[in-house]
């Protein structure tokens, strides 16, 4: 399932930017699209609960941190992230915790498959960059 989640993220991300890549038709494109709808609406009939209370968190390429003061350093736990309101598909991650601060649980992600890492590890650079490219603007502004 994390693939598919993986994949709508990436198709979030090139629905933001404009690519001039002469190499895929558009064919391709969609023929791409309309699998991943149909994977996704598979999975979203699966899912028969609502989506969780939304909360804050920090994201690292190999970490991850939220409030939780109830955790136990050194224990594992399973984590579904909603990376986007839109799709009902979460992104699951086992990590373990590392420290607790004030309440926040600081986890290590626990390795993922290869290719799930590097598009984690894509996406969350992505997310930095749009946030400096933010910060910067609203500076100027």
């Amino acid at each position: 399932m994390n693939q598919v989640a993986y994949s709508l993220i990436a198709l979030n991300d090139e629905r933001n930017n404009i690519t001039n890549n002469e190499t895929e038709t558009d064919l391709q494109r969609i023929e791409l699209k309309v699998n991943l709808i149909l994977q996704m609406l598979g999975q979203m009939m699966l899912v028969k609960s609502s989506l969780p209370e939304k909360t804050r968190v920090q994201l690292g390429a190999d970490e991850i941190a939220w409030y939780y003061p109830d955790a136990c350093i050194g224990q594992n736990y399973q984590v579904a992230l909603y990376l986007n309101k839109d799709h009902y598909l979460p992104i699951n991650m086992f990590v373990r915790v590392t420290s607790l601060e004030s309440g926040w649980c600081h986890a290590h992600i626990i390795q993922q498959r290869a290719d799930e890492q590097a598009a984690w590890e894509h996406w969350v650079f992505r997310q930095h960059r749009r946030t400096i490219a933010i910060a910067r603007s609203q500076a100027d502004s």
